[in-house]
């Protein structure tokens, strides 16, 4: 009885709602790839924007685009994507993180930054996001000066 309402469940879930099964179902549609790419977004013309880990693998997945689309369309029994589009996936930790070694001189103060530049940081709230735009800044004009 239990197995045939959660049949009965799934049945009424996934009708006419392949996105809602394309979601639930992703890891087992890619296999071990979901490790490596998500679904983001799913857009209005059927369009699958995938966020992958790295560009290494961003590479190689559009590669094998056509594949990919093939196997995903299968799963759904009808080819309701059309496109897949792919994403570096990233947060701003990952993206901005600055290695400094131990007991490295930092050379900040070294470089001043131009009034315009200045300004602008000092309209930023954020005390995080105004210390890594910052020491971008710095970073730039140092590799300006090389």
């Amino acid at each position: 009885m239990a197995q045939a309402l959660k049949k009965l469940l799934n049945n009424y879930l996934y009708q006419d709602n392949w996105r809602t099964y394309l979601l639930d179902k992703w890891p087992t549609i890619v296999g071990s790839l979901h490790t490596k790419v998500h679904i983001q977004q799913i857009t209005k013309n059927n369009t699958l924007v995938l966020a992958v880990i790295d560009s290494c693998w961003l590479q190689e997945l559009y590669l094998l685009s056509a594949t990919l689309l093939k196997t995903i369309n299968n799963a759904l029994e009808e080819p309701h994507v059309k496109k897949l589009h792919f994403r570096l996936a990233g947060t701003a930790k990952t993206n901005y993180r600055i290695h400094k070694k131990k007991n490295a001189p930092t050379h900040t103060a070294t470089i001043s930054l131009h009034k315009r530049e200045e300004h602008a940081l000092n309209t930023i709230d954020d005390e995080e996001l105004k210390k890594l735009l910052r020491l971008f800044c710095i970073r730039c004009h140092k590799e300006r000066k090389r």
